[in-house]
């Protein structure tokens, strides 16, 4: 996790994304593509040899490339070019969420009255209740906004750190503490 500041009275928050988004996001990406140039290839072919009689197999051909193409492109430019990062905005004291995919951009604000305190300890990464998972949880140093009325507005996680990490964890939730004038929770249990 790492915190900048802008010059406009924002701190910006992002989670520097792992080599395993590209290594996993670029070949899908690339079979996307393949899959589209199969598309229009497959068809242009089979036209080519068979003539207009071959027009149904060329259709059914080319659908079911398109087919596959649609399917992996979006997903591998989704996992392998997708940016996300929270910007902390001190003058109209709000949180926006941004996902940027590079041909557009989605942005969310949510207003820091609707938080009551910056926490910063132990949690699960996923917090998924998937019974077919056999080992443990992943553990890590948390960043979270906690909201005054969980029933209304869920909890904000903005980044986390390594397991055990637990200094730079306090320092960074400190510096957002400061810099949305909320309060500090140590969920680690110790005092600083």
């Amino acid at each position: 996790m790492s915190i900048e500041t802008g010059g406009d009275g924002t701190l910006i928050v992002r989670q520097p994304v792992g080599l395993w988004t590209f290594l996993i996001g670029l070949p899908i990406l690339g079979l996307g593509g393949l899959f589209g140039y199969g598309t229009v290839s497959s068809f242009v072919i089979t036209i080519q040899e068979q003539g207009w009689d071959g027009l149904p197999q060329a259709v059914v051909g080319s659908f079911v490339m398109a087919l596959f193409a649609a399917l992996t492109l979006p997903l591998g430019w989704w996992i392998a070019l997708s940016r996300h990062w929270i910007v902390l905005d001190r003058n109209t004291r709000q949180i926006v969420q941004v996902s940027d995919w590079r041909l557009g951009s989605h942005k969310k604000a949510t207003d820091t009255s609707l938080f009551r305190c910056v926490r910063a300890a132990t949690e699960a990464l996923n917090t998924s209740t998937n019974s077919q998972s056999n080992g443990p949880p992943t553990l890590v140093e948390m960043i979270q906004l906690i909201p005054c009325d969980p029933d209304a507005t869920p909890k904000l996680d903005l980044g986390w750190t390594s397991r055990g990490d637990q200094t730079t964890a306090l320092e960074l939730a400190t510096e957002v503490a400061d810099w949305l004038s909320l309060p500090l929770e140590n969920g680690f249990g110790r005092e600083d």
